[in-house]
């Protein structure tokens, strides 16, 4: 302890601790690179103590947190009882790491923490709490603890997480009597097991993976079509194309046409296509495999479909937008990753009522006959959506979210080919 103490001492310069907070933050953020959020907690800002935390997704299951407060304020003086300047102050700087563990996804829902703190402390002539009142502590301390906490979303990026909790607390401080000039009373050092964190904090959230382009086609607004331009001969169309059916090109030769299908995956409300989630490198492996036998025989790829899809969890009009920005990353990866000639249509189904029917047909959720009879009798998607959540006070759709939703949030990708044989 004596040890951390005197690192403690050394960071104690504000340029020190920002500089300690980034790096951890620039370091962590490089071991996953997809989703971050930036909190604040307003129950520290009732101590008129800004702070910041920064939590980086690590899997999708576990993130890592680094938070600080600097409280630098000397509040409005008032005469003490003994008749000195009572001086209250609140000044304190503290800096917490937390390691959580995700029980839905990464930032959603409940999570269960590990963390260690510590920091110093120069506070008293305080009206409250009584202990401060008449007293001034100086010194500094440092603990560790466990924490739960819970994420809700208020929509795309924003919401608002509150957190418990409880551990060990050393703290080594020098006691004086309130006021300016207070005398020196005494010095100790103090083991305590108690509360160690208190949260309801502001919750911001975004995506820290840039989309890559595609240099072979310029990704156009999702009403429109990406064309590769690597041929003269490739063709803009605004719907999926249609397979025609087998024909012979000469007496020798004949030429037929098949489907080949892939799926990408994606986190919740995420668009970026991310390779290391879930199967996307295997799948992107299986269509460089097709792309080069499909060449090896001399066959054609004659044009690729492209259609995404999300989970119903946001509005409508969101989710639309969220299904064709999927569609639009990965075709823009597909680009990026092969030279194709070939058409390609791109396309947005919004929420996915008929993949989540079909999931829930193959579930062992017991109220899957219940949700089915919803979604297909439906006259309102906001409705639905809202009736789906209240199923057994919202225990069936924390499932639904857990267990079914997650297939629902990808891409499809048809290609369709040509291959010749002899007869």
């Amino acid at each position: 302890m004596t040890l951390l103490y005197r690192i403690i001492s050394v960071a104690s310069t504000i340029r020190f601790r920002v500089a300690i907070l980034l790096a951890f933050g620039l370091t962590a953020a490089q071991l996953r690179g997809d989703e971050m959020t930036f909190n604040t907690n307003l129950l520290y800002w009732l101590t008129a103590t800004p702070n910041l935390e920064a939590d980086f997704s690590v899997s999708n299951h576990v993130s890592i947190s680094a938070s600080g407060g600097y409280n630098a304020f000397n509040f409005p003086n008032y005469i003490a009882e003994n008749g000195a300047d009572a001086n209250p102050k609140l000044h304190h700087w503290a800096v917490r790491g937390e390691g959580r563990y995700w029980f839905d996804r990464t930032f959603r829902g409940v999570y269960l923490g590990i963390h260690a703190f510590g920091g110093q402390f120069n506070a008293g002539g305080l009206r409250f709490p009584a202990f401060l009142r008449d007293y001034r502590y100086e010194g500094h301390g440092a603990g560790a603890g466990v924490s739960v906490g819970y994420r809700l979303s208020l929509g795309r990026r924003w919401g608002i997480e509150a957190s418990l909790g409880a551990g060990y607390i050393n703290l080594h401080y020098t006691k004086y009597d309130c006021g300016s000039c207070g005398h020196r009373l005494r010095t100790r050092s103090r083991n305590l097991f108690g509360p160690t964190k208190a949260a309801i904090s502001v919750s911001y959230l975004f995506s820290t993976q840039a989309r890559k382009p595609a240099p072979a086609a310029e990704l156009l607004p999702a009403t429109e079509i990406i064309v590769a331009e690597l041929s003269d001969t490739s063709a803009i169309v605004t719907e999926p194309v249609i397979p025609e059916s087998a024909e012979v090109e000469s007496v020798e030769r004949a030429v037929a046409t098949d489907t080949a299908r892939f799926i990408f995956r994606y986190p919740v409300d995420t668009s970026d296509y991310m390779a290391d989630f879930a199967s996307n490198g295997t799948e992107m492996r299986r269509v460089h495999a097709l792309m080069d036998s499909v060449q090896s025989v001399g066959g054609c790829i004659k044009a690729i479909n492209v259609i995404g899809y999300a989970s119903p969890e946001y509005d409508a009009a969101h989710n639309r937008s969220l299904s064709e920005n999927r569609a639009r990353s990965a075709a823009g990866a597909l680009v990026d990753g092969c030279a194709i000639s070939a058409p390609i249509s791109v396309s947005g189904a919004g929420d996915d009522w008929s993949g989540l029917c079909r999931a829930l047909e193959s579930s062992a959720i017991p109220c899957a006959e219940a949700a089915i009879a919803l979604i297909r009798t439906r006259t309102s998607d906001t409705e639905t959506k809202a009736r789906l959540r209240r199923l057994d006070d919202g225990r069936y759709y924390r499932r639904m979210l857990g267990e079914l939703y997650p297939s629902l949030r990808r891409t499809e990708i048809e290609i369709i080919y040509t291959v010749s044989s002899f007869k």
